[in-house]
């Protein structure tokens, strides 16, 4: 399963590449989208030991392929659990600002090391140390959500991370 899941993020992340990624986008409501998140990261977050946040402003229309954007959500809702703090806290924001569509997510975890925040979108990076490791990956959900993010013309980044807090920021035209 592993194998499978490596490979087939490698071959999307090559069509990334060669600029051949298969998009199909619409027009649809992401702010009703999103409630399959939520619900999904409810799930998750309980059997975690962790709270989920979530201020979703309704009727947030954009247009982009919905399949390829949920992947980018739920890598960062993913992250956000797996790289938490015990009894910690998951938030997750939709509003509009300016023209944008903007979506945040944040999470009560350790600080990312200043050092490695430039590197956190590089392919296979991962900022924990290989003997401290206690969450499985392979260092690919962040390239992937960025590569997904820019085929949608949207803007993924770190806003900050410091002691508690961590937030990623996504940008998307209405």
């Amino acid at each position: 399963k592993r194998l499978k899941n490596i490979t087939q993020s490698l071959l999307l992340l090559s069509q990334a590449d060669a600029g051949r990624l298969p998009t199909n986008p619409a027009t649809y409501d992401l702010s009703a989208d999103l409630s399959r998140l939520i619900e999904d990261g409810e799930i998750l977050c309980e059997q975690a030991g962790l709270e989920l946040e979530h201020h979703i402003e309704p009727g947030i229309i954009i247009h982009a392929d919905r399949s390829l954007m949920r992947q980018v959500f739920q890598n960062l809702l993913s992250n956000a659990i797996k790289y938490n703090r015990p009894q910690g806290r998951v938030t997750l924001r939709l509003a509009i600002q300016d023209t944008q569509s903007v979506f945040t997510v944040s999470n009560t975890g350790p600080a990312i090391p200043a050092e490695n925040q430039s590197r956190l979108f590089e392919r296979f990076f991962r900022g924990d140390s290989a003997h401290n490791r206690q969450t499985d990956g392979f260092g690919l959900g962040l390239n992937i959500a960025i590569e997904l993010a820019r085929a949608n013309s949207a803007e993924l980044r770190l806003v900050s991370s410091r002691e508690d807090e961590t937030v990623f920021e996504l940008r998307m035209n209405e």
